[in-house]
């Protein structure tokens, strides 16, 4: 098996480390960070009607996002293998899913910065001291979400312009193109040769040598 581009190798680790923290942060989605006030008062169950109320289809999308999320994650991990297989297929599946993670975190951070954070803003606006803790939550998440999305552009224009590296590329002969005859594969043409011919040239010698006693007698 031909050895994949360094590139490719670079991306399938990097999808390796970001479809991992994609799959653990899908998974701990779901569970429901309890947010107390100052007063030590549990204020989880309100917050969250309130932004139900607040934000069209927050616990909806928050779901769909998660689901989302774990595909795209595993789909990042098998087109990670691909690569190192230097595969068209993992080459095909991890620019699909790179595009596709790239516009969920955009829509994330949309739906993050225009919806959800002025409706926590809102909720806290009485203590203020307390909203300070979802916000550096939901910043974190911006700042991930933003940094993963330039790596999954690079990602696609990247493999986008290398294609896997050909069969029959860096092997024991070395590399090949088809424009050039291959030394191992050239035929050899038959015919006499300069060994041929010094042979011929003491046969001759040999011959007249036999021949000189005869002629001596007579």
């Amino acid at each position: 098996m031909p050895q994949p581009p360094g590139s490719y190798t670079t991306f399938a680790v990097m999808n390796f480390i970001i479809g991992g923290i994609m799959l653990i942060c899908s998974v701990c989605s779901g569970i429901q960070v309890p947010v107390n006030t100052v007063n030590n008062q549990d204020v989880t169950h309100q917050m969250i009607q309130f932004l139900n109320a607040n934000v069209p289809g927050y616990t909806e999308l928050k779901i769909a996002g998660a689901i989302a999320g774990f595909l795209f994650a595993a789909g990042l991990i098998v087109g990670g293998i691909g690569l190192l297989q230097n595969s068209t297929w993992g080459r095909t599946l991890a620019i699909l899913f790179s595009m596709s993670s790239a516009l969920h975190h955009a829509f994330s951070i949309i739906f993050q910065v225009f919806w959800v954070n002025p409706a926590v803003d809102r909720f806290f606006a009485g203590i203020p001291f307390v909203s300070f803790f979802p916000k550096m939550l939901a910043f974190g998440f911006i700042v991930f979400w933003s940094m993963a999305t330039v790596y999954y552009l690079i990602e696609c224009i990247m493999l986008a312009v290398t294609p896997p590296t050909p069969r029959g590329y860096g092997d024991d002969r070395g590399p090949r193109r088809d424009d050039d005859v291959d030394d191992y594969d050239r035929p050899r043409r038959r015919g006499p040769s300069r060994d041929d011919d010094y042979d011929d040239e003491p046969r001759s010698r040999r011959r007249w040598d036999d021949d000189e006693p005869r002629r001596r007698r007579r």
